[in-house]
């Protein structure tokens, strides 16, 4: 563009030459010669000084061009900067969400685990105090109740610590108890599946308003 403003200017300024020329060549003295003369020089001078302000308003548009054409480079950039913490963040939410739900299937795993095993240990200790006999025992009062606990819990179902070790049978009646609270029955049981010494599964014939039964929940046999 600013070639094309300064052919224009060359072009007024050529075209001038010839008045220009003509108003230094000596000749007679005509009132109207030396008007023309003011009037061209007077535009020419106009001319200049609007090429002038032209050049400043285009010198000053070519720099806001720059520097917006500097903020687009900085804005993308920063954009992709931003898209790529997000996609690391996202990597790092997932990567812990599945780490902690292992962990949780995990730690779920060892507790019934730790439960069957004290399962099989108060079986074992019932079955020594009845290889000892009478004889190194104190009076037995009356024997030992039979008690177990909750190891999971299903729609209408649970799995608990009572097998065939401790008597357990199909159609074998059961209460539940609170776990925080062991004399306050929530609901009632019925086995019908024995799976092994320390483990059947049973389901829920009976529940107390506003009772849940939970992992560790107290389970005896109905006398």
């Amino acid at each position: 563009m600013r070639r094309m403003i300064f052919s224009f200017a060359a072009f007024l300024f050529v075209a001038a030459l010839p008045a220009a020329a003509q108003i230094k060549t000596p000749r007679a003295k005509n009132p109207d010669d030396e008007g023309l003369h003011y009037v061209v020089l007077r535009e020419f001078t106009r001319v200049g000084e609007a090429l002038a302000r032209l050049n400043e308003r285009i010198t000053a548009l070519e720099n806001q061009l720059a520097q917006m054409k500097q903020q687009n480079t900085e804005l993308q950039a920063n954009i992709g900067e931003t898209q790529k913490t997000v996609r690391e963040t996202d990597g790092k939410v997932g990567t812990r969400l599945v780490d902690t739900d292992q962990k949780l299937v995990s730690l779920r795993s060892d507790l019934l685990q730790v439960r069957s095993d004290l399962a099989t240990l108060i079986d074992m200790v019932k079955r020594s105090q009845v290889t000892l006999g009478p004889a190194s025992m104190a009076p037995d009062t009356g024997g030992s109740k039979v008690e177990g606990y909750i190891m999971e819990v299903l729609e209408r179902e649970v799995k608990i610590s009572l097998g065939s070790a401790q008597g357990a049978m199909k159609g074998w009646r059961l209460g539940v108890f609170a776990a925080a609270d062991p004399k306050t029955q929530i609901g009632q049981l019925v086995v019908t599946d024995v799976i092994d010494a320390n483990n059947s599964k049973a389901e829920i014939i009976l529940m107390s308003p506003g009772a849940r039964f939970q992992f560790s929940d107290i389970v005896r046999p109905i006398t």
